[in-house]
Parts: C-alpha cells; structure tokens; sequence
C-alpha cells in the first residue's frame, strides 16, 4: 500500500522519497546542503572537507557530468568549489530527475552526489533498493514498524539501518554486503573468525585394507 509517512533511502544511490512527502523533504534536503562549509580538515568551520585525490575528484566531476547529459536536473551545486581550484573539492550537489536507467543510478558515486527519486509506495522502493548488482548497506526511515520488519526482512544488503544513517557500524557487529559489495564473510565481530580462517577437512580411515603391521 501507499507509505504517506515512510521515507527510503540506498547509501551512495538515490533517496527514495514517498511521493507524499518528496517535494518537501527535497525542498529540507537542498537547503541543508547548501548551508554546509566547504573546507579543509584543519579548519574548525569546514563540514565538507575535500576528496583523497585529484583523481577522485576528476572522476565524481565526471560522474555529475555523465548524469546531466543523461538527464538529471542539478538543484544545488554540481560542480568543483570555484573559490579553491586547486584542491579536490566537489560542491556538495543534489541530482532530481533520476531514473534507473542513468549511471548514476546504477554506479555508487564516491563524493560528495546525492540524488532523490519519488517513488509510489514501499513495494515500489524495495523494489528499487534491490535494483542494483550492489548490496552493501541499505536504510529506511518511518514510524511505521511493520514496515522496519519488512524492509529487514525484503533488502537484499548485507546491513540494514533504521532512522539512522547507513554509516558508523559498531565495530562489535558483522560488517559485509551482498552481491557485487561481498564476499561471502562478514569482517568485525565473531564473524571476523570465518573471514580470517581457512578450513581443511582431514579424513582419515583406520585399518584400512592394504596397511603394513611391520
């Protein structure tokens, strides 16, 4: 049925948005994008510090620029910081008008992109978190807690966040995803011992026929 009051959303994919809440919640989004600092680390003021390297940059730039050609709106930023040419820094951006069939839709964007999709239900966004070869992390924001059991129970993603955001696992719970985001073993907690260890399967026959008694 219809989720009037259930937010979605795919770590380093697209927020899936309730058409009944999407305008608004985009309209909050942007605005609070556009009051984060650009900046170094060292400066107490930054909230958005710079990419690792020049290269990361130059491949985020592309992916915003891949994603305009194919369609998708900029609402806010887009671009690199013009006041710091010289640095690796991406102006935080919000994309609208995503659609499935967009690389950014398909490929995780490693800086500073977020983009929104609306869509008509809780049926129709988990359909839509598992439209992806990865599966990592996945959240869901809602008051509605037959919803939280099903979104658990339906996301195929290794680790699944409620009203929270999909980043600062407790070190103490397995760590891994599904599909093309794992490998099969969770690292952090007891599952870490599966991860780090190799078995060997021995079998060995006593008195088997054919033995040498000396």
């Amino acid at each position: 049925g219809a989720c009037h009051d259930t937010r979605f959303l795919a770590t380093t994919r697209p927020f899936l948005l309730g058409v009944p809440v999407h305008d608004e919640f985009v309209t909050l989004l942007v605005a609070e994008v556009r009051a984060l600092t650009v900046g170094p680390g060292t400066d107490p003021a930054t909230t958005l510090c710079p990419l690792s390297s020049p290269k990361q940059r130059d491949s985020v730039l592309a992916d915003l620029g891949r994603a305009v050609a194919q369609g998708a709106t900029v609402l806010t930023g887009g671009g690199a910081d013009a006041e710091r040419p010289h640095g690796c820094y991406v102006e935080p951006t919000v994309l609208a008008g995503v659609t499935p069939d967009m690389a950014v839709w398909r490929e995780e964007v490693f800086g500073p992109v977020l983009a929104v999709r609306a869509v008509g239900g809780f049926t129709a966004a988990v359909e839509a978190v598992n439209d992806s070869g990865f599966g990592l992390a996945a959240a869901v924001f809602t008051r509605d807690l037959g919803s939280v059991y099903r979104f658990a129970d339906e996301a195929e993603c290794g680790q699944v966040a409620v009203n929270t955001t999909t980043t600062g696992w407790d070190v103490h719970l397995p760590f891994g995803g599904f599909h093309d985001s794992g490998t099969g073993y969770k690292e952090q907690g007891e599952e870490v011992l599966r991860f780090s260890t190799r078995v060997k399967t021995v079998a060995v026959h006593f008195g088997a026929p054919g033995r040498a008694d000396g």
